[in-house]
């Protein structure tokens, strides 16, 4: 709130796309609340013109709203200042000619980052969860955690920069052992991966000898290095079907594997664990329910689309079921066909993708759930990571658990494609 980041974020935001599809003289940045009078702003460019070279700023002079908005108007306003324990003005207009634009883009932070990407001669991969800024501004490659391994894998660069977790980092290290591999958030991690370790997957394959062991992507790389075959959101049902005999091992997703279990019925034993994504947790089959219901008394069809690391509940209430980047096409398809009443059951940057990417009007219903791992990583983190890389930032892996790792992943690949 002292810094008023969001007010700042969303003029940057449109301050860069203007700079890079516009062109224009001057930029007025006013707000859209119905307070600002036009006819004041003739006296915006009366003192451009006497100052060209500078940015100019005045007050409001009048409000457009009656006497009872303006009081709680007044009184919003000395919380703010309150709270915030500073003096904030408010009522400003602010002009700016297109070289000072250019000028604040071109010393921006993503503009750092594209040049030193550049140079450096980096491929800079993102997930999907990752924050908007990161996924548009200086991502070369945003997707769901297969399509990135994939594309960590055939990148023609030699330094890979994973704006992710840390399990993903390592993944990318793993299908490309010979490149350097930067994770700017050391500390990002994955409840689901922290839940499992390379000797309870031991301990589960004596108890359960010679019954294939497949493991989700979200699992460490020494964990990798002792199962089978590695899967993801987008493939586990067809790569765990055509696993060997009538019994698998599936870890550590527990809900994921309670609706592979219900998948296979009848042709095969599901082995499950006990491991979950906290984000994905939270949604309930009642909630969505609920959801229908209410939205059914007001005439509207709900389309639900959800995560497979939700229970199976959930799984049951929707309509399509799928990894983030299905659930990114089908909600975009589904908007182009007018269906645009959506509930997206997953983490929060998925959303933020659809409403961005989206050329149709879109009513997302419900609230999505934010993963606190996934938007550890920031701007700054990137571009201190391509500056000068900290230890801990470069990925290091025991060059056995590579190799063994490497075998779950390329049996992936042949069994998905």
């Amino acid at each position: 709130m002292k810094e008023n980041r969001v007010h700042q974020r969303c003029i940057a935001a449109g301050l860069k796309y203007i700079s890079k599809n516009e062109d224009f003289d001057h930029v007025i940045i006013m707000d859209a609340d119905g307070e600002d009078r036009p006819e004041e702003l003739t006296s915006l460019f009366n003192k451009s013109k006497e100052n060209p070279s500078k940015t100019v700023t005045l007050n409001r002079k009048k409000r457009s709203e009656g006497p009872w908005f303006k009081f709680l108007y007044e009184i919003y306003c000395i919380l703010i200042n309150l709270f915030a324990m500073k003096k904030i003005r408010f009522g400003n207009y602010s002009l700016l000619n297109s070289r000072h634009i250019n000028k604040i883009y071109d010393n921006s932070i993503s503009y750092q980052i594209n040049q030193l990407k550049k140079k450096n001669d980096v491929f800079l991969i993102a997930h999907s969860y990752q924050t908007p800024d990161i996924v548009y501004g200086v991502a070369d490659s945003v997707s769901d955690s297969y399509s990135l391994s994939k594309a960590a894998r055939d990148a023609p660069q030699q330094t890979i920069l994973f704006s992710s977790v840390r399990f993903m980092a390592e993944t990318a290290k793993i299908v490309s052992p010979h490149k350097t591999v930067l994770h700017p958030s050391p500390e990002a991690g994955c409840t689901l991966s922290d839940s499992i370790t390379a000797e309870d997957v031991r301990e589960l394959k004596s108890r359960y000898p010679g019954v294939p062991v497949a493991c989700y992507i979200n699992t460490s790389a020494e964990v990798k290095a002792e199962v089978d075959v590695c899967v993801t959101s987008s493939n586990y049902l067809r790569i765990c079907e055509k696993l060997p005999g009538d019994r698998l091992i599936f870890v550590p997703d527990q809900l994921m594997g309670k609706h592979l279990a219900e998948y296979l019925a009848g042709r095969k034993e599901v082995i499950n664990y006990d491991g979950e994504c906290y984000v994905h947790a939270t949604f309930t089959g009642e909630k969505i329910r609920s959801w229908r219901e209410r939205t059914a008394e007001q005439g509207i069809e709900l389309q639900v689309l959800s995560h497979p690391e939700c229970d199976a509940d959930v799984i049951a209430e929707s309509d399509i079921v799928g990894s983030s980047e299905v659930l990114r096409e089908e909600a975009l398809r589904l908007g182009s066909e007018g269906k645009s009443d959506i509930m997206l059951i997953t983490e929060c940057g998925t959303a933020d993708r659809v409403r961005a990417e989206s050329e149709n009007d879109l009513n997302l219903i419900g609230t999505c759930v934010m993963c606190r791992y996934m938007k550890m990583t920031q701007l700054e983190d990137i571009l201190q990571a391509l500056r000068d890389p900290r230890p801990e930032q470069i990925i290091e892996l025991n060059e056995e658990i590579i190799q063994r790792a490497q075998r779950s992943l390329d049996e992936m690949f042949r069994l998905a494609e």
